[in-house]
């Protein structure tokens, strides 16, 4: 072999110890991120099942039950991490945060479709709150959704989970679905809230659950008639 090809190798061979060296690390991060979520959380970090490389933790909280859970999904050549804190709610609401342009609408049919089974459509009778006006909202409830935006602090716990995409599009990280609350925590560094910086502070998970809890009481307050 000519010196050529066989720097060539050198490099390759470099590349995939660097490479498989940086997967190990990340992992024993991650595992060692969750162990001390549970030991926060006072409970156990569990496989789900079906899914690969993922596992959750099921706790209680101020007498309310939680699930978290870290997720591998598989992206287009690459693992994206991801995870979410959800509670269920007495009332079966759903609330969910479209973006408000009729161009965005059209890629969003998908969300909509899913969203009917609930009996959630578009509510045009929902008072959107200014600082939330980059969305539609979609709704089973508006009576409710309406009772919940005229609560200052609700409002501003939805403020503090909306973002931008990196094509310009605005996201919201907290939403309702069929009476389950859920925090999804992204792992791109400029979605809130952060999965990366959970795994740096994971006793910051404390400061989400006490938000979640606000929105849990505040609608739990519309209790269904049984």
């Amino acid at each position: 072999m000519t010196p050529l090809v066989i720097g060539i190798i050198v490099v390759i061979l470099v590349a995939i110890v660097f490479l498989s060296r940086g997967t190990t690390n990340s992992e024993q991060k991650r595992s060692e991120y969750l162990q001390r979520l549970a030991e926060f959380l006072n409970t156990q970090v569990r496989p789900i099942e079906g899914l690969s490389n993922s596992f959750e933790l099921v706790f209680k909280y101020d007498d309310q039950d939680f699930v978290f859970q870290d997720l591998e999904d598989l992206g287009f050549q690459v693992k994206i991490f991801r995870a979410i804190l959800k509670t269920q709610l007495k009332v079966s609401l759903t609330l969910t945060f479209i973006e408000d342009s009729k161009s965005r609408l059209r890629s969003d049919i998908a969300v909509l479709e899913q969203l009917t089974s609930s009996g959630a459509h578009l509510a045009e009778k929902v008072d959107v709150p200014k600082s939330l006006r980059a969305f539609s909202i979609a709704t089973n409830k508006p009576a409710i959704v309406n009772a919940l935006f005229k609560q200052d602090d609700i409002v501003k716990i939805f403020n503090q989970f909306k973002g931008v995409d990196p094509r310009g599009h605005p996201t919201m990280s907290l939403e309702i679905r069929d009476g389950t609350v859920v925090l999804e925590f992204h792992s791109a560094s400029h979605l809130k809230p952060s999965w990366v910086d959970l795994q740096n502070n994971a006793s910051a998970i404390e400061e989400f659950i006490k938000k979640i809890l606000l929105v849990v009481r505040a609608a739990n307050q519309f209790e269904e008639k049984k």
